[in-house]
C-alpha cells in the first residue's frame, strides 16, 4: 500500500483533503495534459481531479481548489477552511510553491 492509514472520525467538511499526484502519463490528452491531481474532501467525499501539463502545475491548480472548496462551504453558520491534506508522503507537495499557499 502506498497511502498510510488516514486518521478517522471527520465531523465536517474541509477537515482533511485526501490527495495525490499522477503522471506522468505514456500519452498525452488533447489539451496537452501528462499529469492529474486528485482531491478527495474526506467527510463529503467531493471529488474534484486536475489534469496538468506537468506535475509543477499543482501548486496553482489546488490554490484554485482551495478557494473554490472554502467559498463553496461559506454560509452554513460557520467558517470552513482546509485543516489537514493527507499525501502519500511521496514529495510532490513539498515545494517552495506550496509552502507559499
Amino acid at each position: 500500500m502506498s497511502f498510510k492509514p488516514a486518521p478517522q472520525g471527520t465531523s465536517a467538511p474541509l477537515e482533511l483533503i485526501q490527495s495525490d499526484l499522477g503522471g506522468s502519463m505514456q500519452h498525452t490528452s488533447f489539451g496537452g495534459c501528462h499529469c492529474f491531481m486528485l482531491l478527495i474532501d474526506d467527510f463529503t467525499k467531493f471529488t474534484a481531479l486536475y489534469f496538468l501539463t506537468k506535475n509543477s502545475d499543482a501548486a496553482k491548480s489546488f490554490k484554485a481548489y482551495r478557494t473554490h472548496v472554502e467559498r463553496q462551504n461559506q454560509g452554513r453558520g460557520k467558517e470552513y477552511v482546509i485543516k489537514a491534506v493527507h499525501t502519500d508522503a511521496g514529495g510532490e507537495y513539498t515545494g517552495e510553491a506550496f509552502q507559499e499557499n
